[in-house]
């Protein structure tokens, strides 16, 4: 199968079509301008969620940030569960 825009030569429909919607200089060629998905944490600009998502797995700074976020869900967690243990404390020496 060739592609009627840059006459490159697919074995697949499939191929061809994923090749005429993220292939930056075909949908250059269709007058349409490309959808990026890009890295949060090193703003590299990819042309589809696993391109993006593939990267993220080895950029340092989204890993960093993926990270950061993870611990302040964990403290936020714990402290919900202190205020719980603290309110239990204070509601047993009440009864004392």
């Amino acid at each position: 199968m060739e592609c009627h825009y840059c006459n490159n030569k697919f074995s697949s429909k499939s191929s061809l079509t994923n090749h005429q919607k993220r292939t930056k200089y075909c949908l250059k060629l269709q007058g349409k301008t490309s959808i990026s998905f890009n890295c949060s944490g090193c703003d590299k600009k990819y042309t589809s969620k696993e391109n993006v998502n593939y990267h993220q797995k080895s950029c340092i700074s989204y890993l960093l940030i993926d990270k950061d976020r993870i611990y302040e869900e964990k403290i936020s967690f714990l402290q919900e569960e202190l205020k719980k243990k603290e309110l239990t404390i204070q509601q047993l020496q009440k009864q004392m």
